[in-house]
């Protein structure tokens, strides 16, 4: 089966939350998931983007949803800290 790539791009509301963010997803992305596949995550200004390299669909599926779950959550904890 031929591999594909899937960027996912973040765009928050200031820089210092898109560091935030992008520093909590860095961590999770230096878990190696060789199974799966890669994913990288890079910060440029107020966004995160998130490069998917999927081992298969089903692969691609499950970093998707566990990234942005992650993304989600960390989001949220921002949002919640800042009191908006």
């Amino acid at each position: 089966m031929a591999r594909g790539k899937l960027t996912i791009e973040l765009c928050l509301d200031s820089q210092s939350e898109a560091k935030a963010l992008y520093t909590s997803l860095k961590a999770e992305e230096m878990q190696p998931s060789p199974d799966r596949g890669q994913v990288k995550v890079s910060l440029d200004g107020g966004c995160v983007r998130l490069e998917i390299e999927p081992r298969d669909l089903n692969s691609l599926r499950a970093l998707m949803n566990s990234f942005l779950y992650l993304s989600h959550a960390a989001y949220s904890v921002l949002k919640e800290a800042s009191g908006r």
